[in-house]
């Protein structure tokens, strides 16, 4: 069975679809890979300021009831 011009046009077609969904979806998956890496330092960040912050809080807690105590 021999292709026709018209359908080996068409396959060529084809394949060059989908070779170009394939770089678009390589492109994507980069970006979102990026997205996905900086998303976790900001939580990592966040997280490490949220110690601090709680750090802070338990001082100064612990600094008013001194100042009620001594009273």
């Amino acid at each position: 069975m021999a292709i026709s011009t018209a359908e080996f046009e068409l396959l060529e077609q084809r394949i060059s679809e989908l070779i170009e969904s394939c770089r678009m979806l390589k492109n994507e998956n980069s970006e979102l890979k990026q997205a996905i890496a900086d998303a976790q330092a900001e939580r990592s960040k966040l997280l490490d300021n949220n110690s601090e912050v709680r750090k802070h809080i338990q001082q100064a807690v612990t600094t008013l009831q001194g100042l009620t105590y001594s009273d």
